[in-house]
């Protein structure tokens, strides 16, 4: 609260704005395919957007107490995704969720959430979302229109897949 409060008095005293975004918005990944989506046009009229939030580590009990659960936490910010590759917002909306954490039960929260969006165009969306994913962070979305497909996939050091008889390792 205190660096807030330090970077707005900073803000109103030098007169410059102060505006508060969603990273995902600057993430060169997630600008190039809302490039391709919006400007472009690279996929034409948009029909599904499926976006997968995966987090790791659990964030601190403690943040989670206050941090008003996994929707105004997590699920926002797939929420401002969507928008900002469609430029819509949905006129319905449906979820089913599931907490395996004891500690978020008892908090009435959950840890595992499918949420469907449905817009005027016609346009679906859907996003799965887990507080939890033992393999590292996982942020990827795929939008999918009537002319193809663009994808933004997860930051790798490498993209080499090997596939030996016994199975495939990346």
């Amino acid at each position: 609260a205190d660096e807030l409060t330090e970077v707005v008095d900073l803000a109103i005293a030098g007169k410059m704005p102060f505006i508060v975004g969603y990273q995902r918005r600057v993430d060169p990944n997630f600008r190039e395919l809302r490039r391709q989506v919006c400007e472009v046009q690279a996929v034409g009229a948009l029909r599904l957007i499926k976006c997968c939030s995966r987090d790791n580590p659990l964030p601190p009990i403690e943040y989670l107490r206050v941090s008003g659960g996994i929707f105004y936490d997590m699920l926002c910010h797939d929420f401002d995704m969507i928008h900002f590759l469609c430029n819509e917002f949905p006129d319905e909306v449906y979820s089913q969720g599931h907490c395996y954490h004891e500690e978020l039960a008892e908090m009435n929260d959950l840890d595992m959430v499918v949420v469907t969006l449905k817009f005027a165009s016609g346009l679906l969306a859907v996003v799965d979302c887990s507080r939890i994913a033992s393999y590292g962070y996982d942020q990827r979305v795929e939008v999918f229109g009537d002319r193809g497909m663009a994808t933004a996939h997860n930051q790798v050091d490498n993209t080499v897949v090997v596939s030996p008889a016994f199975g495939v390792s990346v």
